[in-house]
């Protein structure tokens, strides 16, 4: 008796201070939500960490874009010789195509985005940029997964190359705009001959 005054052990409990089946319940209850908790909150951690990871790569896009200079020439209507070369990025060649983009454009549509954004209008109908540095500038585009050959069909005899946004691309551009008009980029600058801007 002494023994087990000064050294209490674990041992037989009496009946009434035993754990009953509603505690088991409530137990088990509390086990199960604990678990759906843990698993909400570690696939909002998932989650959260895509978005870091989105976030990440496209500020990674915006900066490589930026630091790409390209100098563009336009012609305008009754040139016979290109401009001065026009330097700019292609963050901007991007921006001025990308929405043409959206559903698909061929190599002279999209050099006429580029004139548009560079010089407004008046600019040649046809081929107002080179053909040749529209090319490259796509082929730029494609090497970061932001554009790619156009999937629709076209007739046999549409001999014109067809290019549009891939998946990223329109992930990338749509970011993008949000990031444009929370900081109320957007519309904010015509070209000097745009209607409207008289």
């Amino acid at each position: 008796m002494k023994a087990i005054s000064t050294n209490p052990r674990v041992g037989w409990v009496r009946s009434d201070e035993a754990i009953g089946p509603d505690v088991f319940k409530e137990l088990t209850r509390l086990s199960t939500e604990n678990a759906v908790f843990r698993n909400e909150l570690e696939a909002l951690r998932k989650k959260e960490q895509r978005f870091i990871d989105i976030r990440n790569k496209d500020k990674e896009t915006i900066e490589t874009l930026m630091k790409n200079k390209v100098d563009a020439y336009v012609a305008m209507e009754g040139d016979k010789e290109w401009s001065e070369p026009i330097e700019g990025t292609l963050l901007g060649l991007f921006e001025a195509m990308a929405p043409s983009l959206l559903i698909e454009n061929t190599f002279e549509g999209s050099g006429s985005d580029i004139a548009l954004h560079y010089k407004g209008t008046g600019y040649r109908t046809r081929y107002p940029i080179p053909i040749n540095m529209v090319s490259h500038w796509l082929a730029d585009l494609s090497a970061l997964d932001l554009v790619e050959p156009s999937k629709k069909k076209h007739p046999v005899s549409d001999d014109k190359e067809y290019w549009s946004l891939s998946n990223e691309g329109r992930s990338f551009l749509k970011n993008l705009r949000k990031i444009q008009l929370r900081k109320g980029l957007i519309g904010k600058e015509k070209p000097e001959n745009e209607p409207g801007n008289e």
